[in-house]
């Protein structure tokens, strides 16, 4: 499927009448590195559907969700617990240094 064939299905469900059917990503990067190429990735789309009038929940950095995820995972009496002393490692100055 090329992007303009996933942007028209996207706009189609922006523009669901009494619909408001929420796009959920997983991976926010707008883009990433493949040799000498950039390939468009989830991020993008969202961006697009948020454009087009529907509604995005990011599910990955620099979501607070994401974090919240994780600290559930932890034992409560565990240093670690504490998220002040996280420190997360990304690939994306746009979202992952934000988060």
């Amino acid at each position: 499927m090329t992007l303009a064939e996933m942007q028209e299905v996207l706009q189609q469900c922006a523009q669901q009448q009494g619909r408001q059917l929420p796009m959920v990503v997983a991976n926010p990067d707008l883009v990433t590195v493949n040799g000498a190429s950039l390939i468009t990735m989830p991020g993008t789309l969202a961006r697009y559907y948020q454009q087009q009038g529907g509604a995005v929940q990011l599910m990955g950095k620099p979501d607070r969700i994401i974090y919240e995820a994780a600290q559930e995972l932890l034992p409560s009496n565990a240093a670690a617990a504490d998220p002040r002393q996280w420190l997360a490692i990304g690939d994306s100055l746009e979202h992952d240094i934000a988060g």
